[in-house]
């Protein structure tokens, strides 16, 4: 109810009265009849009558005029005007109205009135609400709906990455959906997904409204990729060959697995394969991939699996294959002369070679063949005298005697050659036979001790004892006793930091190597001809070590460096340190400060300001920046607090001050050196 006086010299003895009411509601039209009436209410002063006047009236956004009759009493309420509106309330149900009445009666001291309200109606119970939790694939999900009148029915429907259907109808409060199999179909890539279930809600034939709620499915667990068998194979053919597909041979045979029957489930694809030889650190992952030669014997599990683009992993398949034990063929002899002229070869043979044994059954060679030359040459003939053969049934040779079928003059050296193969490996051997043993022997171009003479003036077989000096090219050799080495193979060494200065063939200048280091040490040459030649220093607790070369060509030694300094530090290596000592005095090679005051930056070729070695730029301060030292403003006029003042004069004054802050991150400072040669 709503109520104004009206205007006027009488007007305050009369009131307008407008009031709004529902006569009924339509669940089904969503619409609310209602009833709208406007009333005159008089004191004991007023009393219009006979009077016809308009009545304006605006509802819901519509208006009209009404001429409406007044014949009023004192102290009395006069019905003036009523009707009735529908009024459709919004789609949730809900609906709320202006209403504006007004009366002019103009008319024997009496003004106008106007009455104003909002009209709240009640909600009309509309479309159904749903709520469902998070679902699996081929199990049921509960669907639960929240209706707002008992009398409603609801028909569920679904939609799923383009598909869609009906889930129930004629639906209350719940019900029970097992979501369809294929719908894993629809996400290959992913364990889950969502989906939209639609609730329509009815009052008998009549649709009231619809509602929606998202829902996720999850893929089951028990949903991932198969894998029917594995087969696996030697790639090397020469020992599959020999021994089948089932049996593999240690150090050669390099296994290759091949998946077989490999599956996605629930429209998944494999992406995927893996395939480990179990206990041991060889794997491979792909389909048809090898695993590695196996350096073991026994028996074996291989185990395999695949990966689908759900990222799920097969149950593994196990499968085990025998590997026998395998080594390289094993083989030394010796050669002595024998017969009336010494003219035969006579071969005590040692030779193994790796028995494999498939079902009782030998599987594996043992050949033995030899070639011989005469020293210093490389024209071999096969010689395959009774000390070759070929055996099938035994697999070894121990201190085995048998001659090669040639004739060897005595007075010559020759090199023999035994070859010692299997089914799948061969291994050589080489033995030098001296000429024959003799006390002494000559001929136009010299003498031969203990031995046929072969080269040079003197040829000697065994130990040299002189006693006097050795002059080689009109020089003397210097001799100092053996510490250690093996003179036969002209290897010296003498113990101690001061060695002799000697010029020539010999040990060379030294002393000035000796300023490098200090304490003792081992020095040791080994000469190879007259001119070629190395040394070596060794500190006594092994911290340090220098050697030097001598060219065959000049017959000059190198300096001496550290040993693998140019390995590890060739010409335009930096070497960083925390002392200023030139890394010349105690590696060798020459070198020079690097880099002092600057920072190292990795050459960037696609750069150009880093795009070579050895390009400088940048800088410790920032220049060109300036600081304001003063602040500005209007001492008087606080109204302008805050704001900025550009003159628009021109003034020079400034209060900036040249500002270079540092550049520089946090550092610490080191000794660069580079090596120039």
């Amino acid at each position: 109810m709503a109520q104004a006086t009206f205007s006027g010299q009488y007007g305050h003895n009369l009131t307008l009265d407008v009031q709004t009411g529902t006569v009924s509601q339509s669940i089904a039209n969503n619409q609310s009849r209602v009833r709208v009436w406007a009333t005159l209410i008089t004191n004991q002063y007023a009393y219009p009558y006979g009077i016809t006047a308009p009545l304006t009236v605006h509802i819901n956004g519509g208006g009209a005029i009404h001429q409406v009759a007044i014949n009023t009493r004192t102290s009395s309420s006069y019905l003036i005007w009523s009707q009735e509106y529908d009024i459709t309330h919004n789609s949730d149900g809900s609906k709320s109205f202006e209403v504006s009445v007004t009366l002019d009666i103009n008319s024997v001291g009496y003004g106008s009135a106007t009455v104003r309200q909002t009209v709240n109606l009640a909600t009309i119970p509309r479309a159904s609400s749903a709520s469902v939790g998070t679902g699996t694939i081929g199990s049921g999900l509960a669907i639960n709906i929240q209706r707002a009148s008992s009398e409603f029915r609801h028909t569920l429907r679904y939609k799923w990455f383009g598909k869609s259907g009906t889930i129930a109808t004629n639906v209350e409060t719940s019900t029970n959906w097992t979501i369809p199999l294929d719908f894993a179909n629809n996400i290959p890539n992913s364990t889950s997904g969502t989906g939209i279930i639609y609730v329509d809600t009815y009052k008998g034939s009549s649709k009231i409204g619809e509602k929606s709620v998202s829902f996720t499915a999850n893929v089951p667990t028990v949903m991932k990729p198969s894998l029917t068998s594995i087969s696996v194979t030697d790639t090397n053919t020469a020992v599959a060959h020999q021994l089948g597909q089932s049996v593999f041979l240690q150090i050669l045979s390099n296994p290759k697995v091949t998946f077989g029957g490999a599956r996605g489930a629930g429209g998944s694809t494999i992406t995927g394969y893996r395939a480990e030889i179990v206990g041991k650190k060889q794997s491979t992952n792909a389909n048809g991939g090898t695993l590695g030669a196996m350096n073991y014997s026994g028996t074996i599990t291989i185990r395999a699996s695949v990966t689908d683009s759900r990222g799920r992993t097969s149950a593994s398949i196990d499968k085990q294959v025998t590997v026998l034990p395998y080594f390289a063929p094993i083989l030394n002899f010796d050669v002595i002369r024998s017969g009336a002229t010494a003219g035969t070869f006579t071969v005590k043979r040692t030779a193994r070679v790796a028995p494999i044994t498939v079902n009782g059954k030998q599987l594996n060679e043992m050949a033995l063949a030899f070639k011989v030359a005469p020293s210093g040459s490389s024209n071999f003939v096969a010689d395959n005298g009774p000390a070759s053969g070929t055996w099938t049934t035994r697999h070894e040779l121990i201190d085995s005697s048998a001659n090669l079928a040639g004739t060897y003059p005595a007075n010559k050296s020759f090199d023999v050659i035994g070859i010692l193969s299997d089914k799948f490996t061969r291994s050589e051997f080489r033995v030098t036979v001296a000429t024959e043993k003799v006390v002494v022997s000559y001929d136009k171009y010299g003498v031969g001790v203990q031995k046929i003479r072969e080269r040079g003036a003197v040829d000697v077989k065994g130990d040299v004892y002189v006693d006097g000096n050795i002059i080689v090219n009109n020089k003397p050799i210097q001799q100092h006793a053996l510490t250690s080495g093996d003179s036969a193979k002209g290897f010296l060494a003498r113990v101690g930091s001061v060695a002799p200065s000697v010029s020539g063939f010999a040990w060379g200048l030294i002393s000035s190597f000796f300023s490098r280091w200090t304490g003792n040490g081992v020095f040791s040459s080994f000469y190879t001809t007259e001119k070629e030649a190395t040394q070596t220093w060794t500190s006594h607790d092994g911290g340090a070590q220098f050697g030097r070369y001598r060219s065959y060509s000049t017959g000059e030694y190198s300096e001496f460096k550290a040993v693998g300094i140019d390995n590890f530090y060739p010409v335009g290596s930096i070497h960083i340190t925390t002392t200023n000592t030139n890394p010349s005095q105690y590696m060798g090679g020459t070198w020079t400060r690097f880099g002092n005051g600057r920072m190292l930056v990795g050459v960037d070729e696609s750069d150009s300001y880093f795009n070579a070695a050895s390009k400088t730029g940048g800088s410790k301060t920032i220049s060109d920046l300036k600081k304001v030292g003063a602040s500005f403003g209007l001492s008087s006029a606080t109204s302008y607090a805050g704001r900025a003042v550009v003159s628009t004069s021109k003034n020079n004054n400034s209060a900036e001050v040249n500002y270079t802050p540092s550049n520089m991150p946090p550092y610490i400072t080191v000794y660069m050196w580079r090596r120039t040669a």
